[in-house]
Order: C-alpha cells, then sequence, then structure tokens
C-alpha cells in the first residue's frame, strides 16, 4: 500500500530477500516508473523507517544503493534528491547503439529511417530498428528491452495516442528520469521536454484546403483519426483555419474520424458514404493509408477520381504505388526530418546533458505535390 510518505513501499520479513533490497528495489521502481521526477526531493530516511516499521539503518542501506546507481543524490540542507539528468548518465558507458522506434508498415516513416541510418552509420554508431507497430504496449515493451541493452540515445516516431494519460506515456518519463538523450521525429508530446523534428503539418493542412478552394471547392470533407496526436491535431486544425480564412463555415459534420481502419475497414467505409450523403466534392485524407482506403471506397460505390471526387492527402512520393491513381499529396520532408534527427542525437549524445538547455525543435516545411486525383468541382 502507498504510505504517508507517498512512495507505494511494500516489506515482508518473511522473504529471503533482505529488506534493505526490498526498500531498494521499491524506490527504484517509483523513480523508473516516471511517477518522480528529477529535483524531487524524496522522503526523508527516517520518516521511510517509521512507516516501514524498520530500522532507521536498514532504510539508509538502500538509499546508499541507490545514490550508487545514479539514482539519487544527497545534498545538505536538502534531503535526497531524484537525479537529474548529468548525474545519472555519469557512469554511462557508451555502447555505440542508438536505439529506433518506427512504424515501419508506414513508408513515411521508413523513409525517416533511411534519413537516420545515413547519419549513424557514418558516424559509426549502430542501430537496433525496433517496428512499434503502432501499437502503444509495444512500444513501452521496445523502449524497456533498448534501455536494458544500454543504448546511448534513442529516435521515436511515437505511436497513436487516444488519450493523454500519464500511464499511457510512463516509458518516455522513464527516459526522461534517467537522463537517456531521445529526439522525437513526426509527432511531440506537449508533457515531454524532448527535441523534435517534424513537418509543420498545419501549413501543409492549409496549403491543401486552400489549394482545393481555389480550384473551386466548397464542400469539402476531412477523414482522420480520434486520436490525441499533435499531427493529427495540427492538421484539423489547419483544414478549420484555411475553411474560415476563404469565408467558408466549418462543418464538423464533414469531418469523419474512423478508428482502426485496418482491423475494421467496415468503419471506413461508413465515414465515407457519411461523407458522399453530404454531397463532398473533396475529400483531405490525414494520411496516405487513409487515402488509399478511400479511394478504394469510392471506386467500389462508381465514383471517378477527381471527375466526381477529389482527393488530397498527406504522403510521400514512395506511396504512389499503393493507389490506383497518382495521389495529390502534402509531401512530407521523410528522409530529411531522419538526417536531421540523427544529427541532433549524435549531437546530445557526445556533449554533456545540460536540464537547463532548451529543448531543439526543428520544423521542416512540406511540400503541395498535385498529380492526378484533384480538379474543379463538375458544375
Amino acid at each position: 500500500m502507498e504510505n504517508d510518505v507517498g512512495i507505494e513501499l511494500r516489506v515482508d520479513a518473511s522473504l529471503p530477500r533482505p529488506l534493505y533490497v526490498q526498500i531498494r528495489d521499491g524506490i527504484r521502481d517509483y523513480i523508473l516508473s516516471g511517477r518522480a521526477y528529477p529535483g524531487e526531493k524524496l522522503p526523508g530516511e527516517r520518516d521511510i523507517a517509521r512507516e516501514l516499521g524498520v530500522d532507521f539503518k536498514i532504510v539508509r542501506q538502500a538509499m546508499a544503493a541507490l545514490v550508487e546507481e545514479g539514482l539519487i543524490y544527497r545534498r545538505p540542507q536538502r534531503g535526497t534528491i531524484v537525479a537529474e539528468y548529468d548525474e545519472k548518465r555519469k557512469n554511462h558507458i557508451s555502447t555505440g547503439n542508438i536505439g529506433i522506434t518506427l512504424e515501419l508498415r508506414s513508408w513515411f516513416q521508413k523513409d525517416i529511417l533511411r534519413g537516420i541510418q545515413e547519419v549513424i552509420i557514418n558516424n559509426g554508431f549502430h542501430a537496433f530498428v525496433c517496428d512499434t507497430k503502432n501499437e502503444l504496449t509495444t512500444e513501452a515493451r521496445l523502449v524497456s528491452s533498448l534501455i536494458e541493452k544500454g543504448v546511448d540515445g534513442m529516435i521515436m516516431a511515437p505511436v497513436d495516442f487516444w488519450n493523454w494519460r500519464k500511464k499511457e506515456i510512463s516509458h518516455y518519463l522513464r527516459m526522461v528520469n534517467q537522463g537517456i538523450p531521445f529526439v522525437l521525429v513526426d509527432r511531440y508530446i506537449p508533457e515531454i521536454d524532448a527535441d523534435f523534428i517534424g513537418c509543420n503539418d498545419y501549413k501543409g493542412s492549409y496549403d491543401a484546403i486552400s489549394y482545393l478552394i481555389r480550384l473551386g471547392h466548397k464542400k469539402i470533407g476531412h477523414v482522420t483519426l480520434p486520436a490525441n496526436t499533435t499531427s493529427v491535431k495540427d492538421r484539423l486544425r489547419g483544414y478549420e483555419d484555411a475553411l474560415r480564412d476563404n469565408d467558408i463555415d466549418y462543418d464538423e459534420k464533414l469531418v469523419e474520424k474512423p478508428r482502426s481502419i485496418i482491423q475494421n475497414p467496415s468503419r471506413l467505409i461508413k465515414a465515407v458514404e457519411n461523407l458522399i450523403k453530404r454531397k463532398v466534392t473533396a475529400i483531405f485524407c490525414v494520411n496516405y493509408r487513409h487515402a488509399v482506403g478511400v479511394e478504394n471506397v469510392l471506386r467500389n460505390k462508381g465514383f471517378r477520381i477527381p471527375d466526381d471526387i477529389s482527393l488530397i492527402a498527406f504522403g510521400s512520393p514512395q506511396d504512389i504505388e499503393w493507389s490506383h491513381h497518382p495521389l495529390t499529396i502534402v509531401s512530407q520532408p521523410s528522409f530529411e526530418i531522419g538526417v536531421a534527427a540523427a544529427k541532433q542525437l549524435i549531437i546530445r549524445i557526445n556533449s554533456k546533458y545540460d536540464d537547463n538547455q532548451e529543448r531543439y525543435k526543428h520544423i521542416i516545411e512540406p511540400n503541395l505535390l498535385v498529380r492526378k486525383s484533384t480538379a474543379p468541382p463538375r458544375l
């Protein structure tokens, strides 16, 4: 149970493990799980001893072991403090390995990987490349494994988050607490202060909708995700603002958010049917995977692209082989994102981590690549 000292600790004298080991492991878990933050003051040793009903010297022995591990440190007049970044990493022995977590079925993220590998190989690093499959539990397990392998740092494309709860980002908090350098790509996590390299999703969306409006479209549907991911939210915001800036009212009924379309394709079919009923003349998709699905639904229902409905999406040039039509896309600078992320991570690895240093955020502009899936609406 959680004690008055604020740390969930249990000790059992009947177990073969010494009491100080049980206390040490309990406090270690408290720190590494993200429930404690760098610079946080821990309860006093005598307070912990009193709550657990053990000798003060046992708690001191447990704390001494955690100091040796670099997880905590003692300061006169301040007490016991959760270690800051450089105090945790000072004993790290470089392995020359970098962990990379991406969704490898995404052409966009595959191209990010290509950029990463070009830089890290040329700088003498080796990569552990891991496929998250865009699943939170898989991502958390992979991060734990990479930490145990002692990687020097990580580059990560966070999975889609449906809710921003502390338990969903505990593996990120663990990296922060342990002072492991890492760079986020494609989307960032507002609650995590980390380096970020990404695309200007807002501008890409705004430009795509503005282009459709210039073609004459006024009723533009948006097929997106229900996720709370920053890239998804920024693209929706760009869609909304482009409409309003062109004196077109935003209609939430024209925004469809089907979830898990690969496992449940009927959800995407229903979303497209809803937009057809509302007589949209163009559809803007949050990503290329959704666009291909929308294209197939429209074709199966007898609609011609772009004669009947124009289609536009975020994507990358490599995506073209997955569609029947060369789709007009907001072309994301995926390779450049990978290169920039790898260079920034190497800077972090090779320099002393300064907790007061402002995190590096680099946004690269996308390009609108007009192809054969967009045209003026039929009158």
